[in-house]
């Protein structure tokens, strides 16, 4: 009886609704990729004509993409596009036959030491002589850089070379002896603001051994991703850069040591030709401005693009380093893995200083005229290198301001063991707090917060280490005005997803809830890619009318850069859509039960694979299966165990398993299912030809049934998939 009064009470929110007008249109306008990669020029005539097509072609609303790592338009906060050969911690031309080198910022000395740079620690075998060498440049000013030993215990200098003042790469030796541990590296006084040296082919060897090296990674030729040098100590730095020419080396030598290489489009063209386009649309005016005025003109909303968690990218040359002035600064709230190397490009949102920092970009936004809001984009991050490795995706996570929020609420492990489930967590907690320390200033400027994101507990792969952002929780709180649903499918038909997406039809029966503005993404991008350019464009024009029958108050088009030419099927789509008639008062969408199984109730989750191979698994113990989950090596017994925080009442595990996009692929076919209780395991279930079994439908997943009981975990041992080799596991939910 209680659930049909709470049913009856949602249905008569809904049924209080006023009739809607069909779904307007926005278009996303990444401008830094259109003026960089698509346009020769894109300057106030390009801006002007684009709002001015927005107008006659039925568009309403605009997200303009203006702060990523660095600012499009004049920032007293970022550095901007006209000036990033001056932003300090770019990778330059400065090194040594081709090797990698470290670049090192170093500020005002650290406190209590006479200087700051990077170093290790040497712990000698006995009273020996050593030797180390390094090239060293550095820009002239007051303080140059040089190479040292300092005793670990009394700080005493044991050598130090003379200061380099050159901005060419000059070579530099030391000799001494040790009999207790010491510290040798490269240094620099530094200077007011920021002293940048170079340092390469660092390298520290026993005199009488003069083939044994000393240093870990001396030549600094490992790459690290997003992580700072592995094995440096840094002191007093504010980034320290890995920079150098990769091309010297032969080509098999480049495919084992950079793995994705391919992937890495700068080492094979330059970007002259990219440089000369941001140059000559930053010459022309301040780009936001400009869109603002426009946008103003044709009466178009204009939501300001801002990725709030994309702080830096680290390139090679001839690319420039894209990073925000703050991070830059303050190195010491960038998020941390457990040995406390911090991960270039993402900042702690639990540091007050971090969160008041982004309020402040906020601010310098909405100070714009012209400008609706902010459209904040969640998920997606750009800041890659080499790829991202678990690493650096997964294990940044431990920052000292997380760990001390950790130790008050759950108190401080044993074992130094920290759940990663509750660390994740934690993150997104700052998140949420950081929206909601923003209300009152969107409030005071009368403007909106659209929230980009896509329709899951966790941020994809390529996101912020996976932190736990809830986003039914962020609608329930009314921490944005618009909720904008960003799914990515990659291929296939919109509508076909649509109808199969419980999450997205939960996230909109929320807003609807909240009161709430709710939007869906068409992702055109990559829809029909392999099409020919007039299908593709009807292909547009159905989806879009299409989805206008679905309950939402916009749909969003992802994004210009692929729209050259397509303004006609816009207006199209645009007419298709005005024709529907208004909608009447509508009932929730039906959606799948929610699931008991979810970060919320387990402890944690284990994938072993046949291979032995252990995979945290926190992102399977999602709500629905739509997105691609772990792979793990088949050919034998996979085992996935979910221990719950507290006992679970269950009758039901679902399971879904196979890759969406490559079609067919990696399904499980044989698992059993087996539930933990009185401190024993005993089985429940068990699915063959599971694949099979669903028609290789790989949004459907594979249901075990059982009487209802209590456990204290579940284990799900996998025996047999499609693929030998692959197994991909998307989600665990259950009831």
């Amino acid at each position: 009886m209680k659930r049909l009064i709470a049913i009856a009470a949602v249905v008569a929110s809904f049924a209080s609704v006023a009739d809607r007008p069909p779904p307007s249109l926005l278009v996303d306008v990444d401008f830094f990729d259109t003026v960089s990669g698509v346009r020769p020029y894109c300057g106030s005539n390009w801006i002007d004509r684009f709002f001015a097509d927005c107008k006659s072609n039925g568009v309403k609303s605009v997200t303009w993409r203006s702060v990523c790592q660095i600012a499009n338009f004049p920032s007293k906060l970022n550095h901007e596009w006209a000036t990033l050969h001056l932003v300090p911690s770019a990778a330059d031309e400065r090194r040594f036959d081709g090797a990698f080198a470290a670049k090192v910022g170093v500020g005002p000395q650290p406190k209590g030491r006479a200087f700051g740079g990077i170093r290790q620690k040497i712990e000698p075998k006995g009273r020996q002589s050593y030797m180390m060498r390094a090239m060293v440049s550095s820009d002239v000013l007051p303080s140059g850089a040089f190479i040292a030993a300092i005793d670990a215990e009394s700080g005493k200098v044991l050598a130090r070379s003379e200061e380099v003042r050159s901005y060419g790469m000059v070579r530099r030796e030391i000799r001494f002896t040790a009999e207790r541990p010491f510290y040798a590296g490269a240094f620099s006084a530094g200077a007011e603001g920021t002293h940048v040296f170079v340092v390469d082919n660092m390298s520290l060897r026993p005199v009488d051994s003069p083939d044994t090296e000393l240093f870990m990674n001396g030549d600094m030729e490992s790459v690290d991703e997003l992580m700072e040098p592995a094995n440096w100590q840094q002191d007093g730095t504010r980034f320290v850069t890995l920079n150098g020419d990769v091309s010297i080396y032969p080509f098999e030598t480049r495919k084992k040591m950079f793995p994705n290489i391919a992937s890495y489009q700068i080492l094979d063209r330059r970007t002259g030709l990219a440089d000369t386009r941001i140059l000559r649309a930053s010459e022309d005016g301040d780009s936001l401005a400009l869109a603002g005025k426009a946008a103003k003109k044709y009466g178009i909303g204009l939501y300001v693009w801002f990725d709030p968690f994309d702080d830096g990218r680290r390139c090679l040359p001839p690319v420039k380093v894209w990073t925000s002035r703050f991070h830059e600064e303050h190195p010491e709230f960038r998020c941390q893995n457990k040995e406390g190397r911090t991960r270039w490009g993402l900042l702690c949102f639990a540091c007050p200083e971090v969160r008041a920092y982004k309020t402040a970009v906020v601010r310098e936004l909405l100070s714009y005229e012209g400008v609706t809001g902010i459209a904040l984009k969640t998920h997606y991050q750009h800041n890659t290198l080499w790829g991202m490795s678990q690493a650096v995706l997964g294990d940044c996570i431990y920052h000292p301001a997380i760990l001390e929020r950790y130790d008050a609420r759950w108190g401080k492990p044993a074992d130094g063991s920290y759940n990663h489930f509750r660390l994740r967590r934690l993150h997104g907690e700052a998140v949420m707090e950081w929206l909601a320390e923003m209300r009152p200033v969107f409030k005071e400027a009368g403007a909106r917060l659209c929230m980009f994101q896509a329709p899951t507990d966790f941020l994809d792969g390529n996101g912020t280490s996976r932190w736990y952002l809830p986003p039914e929780e962020i609608i329930r709180r009314r921490l944005c005005d618009d909720f904008l649903i960003e799914p990515r499918w990659r291929d296939g038909d919109h509508l076909k997803h649509f109808q199969n997406a419980h999450s997205v039809k939960r996230l909109i029966n929320a807003c609807r809830e909240s009161g709430v503005r709710v939007g869906f993404d068409f992702y055109y991008t990559a829809v029909c890619r392999n099409w020919d350019v007039k299908a593709r464009r009807e292909e547009m024009v159905r989806q879009l009318a299409g989805l206008a029958k679905e309950d939402v108050d916009f749909l969003g088009i992802y994004e210009e850069r692929n729209m050259a030419g397509d303004w006609p099927y816009v207006r199209r789509a645009a007419d298709a859509i005005a024709k529907l008639p208004p909608r009447a008062a509508t009932v929730p969408y039906e959606t799948a039960p929610k699931s008991v199984i979810s970060l919320e109730t387990c402890r944690d989750a284990m994938f072993v694979s046949a291979a032995g191979e252990k995979l945290a698994a926190e992102y399977l113990l999602t709500d629905v299966g739509e997105r691609d989950g772990v792979c793990v090596h088949g050919g034998g017994t996979s085992v996935l165990t979910v221990n719950f925080l507290n006992p679970l009442s269950l009758e039901e595990v679902n399971v879904y398993s196979g890759h969406i996009t490559w079609k067919d692929k990696c399904s499980a076919e044989d698992f059993t299912l087996e539930g933990f209780s009185g401190g024993a395991w005993k089985a429940l279930g068990a699915v063959k030809d599971g694949n099979t079994l669903k028609a290789k439908d790989v949004l459907t997943p594979n249901t075990m049934r059982f009487e209802r009981q209590t456990l204290e975990a579940i284990r799900i041992s996998f025996t047999r998939g499609i693929n030998p080799k692959y197994l991909v596991v998307r989600a665990i939910t259950g009831r």
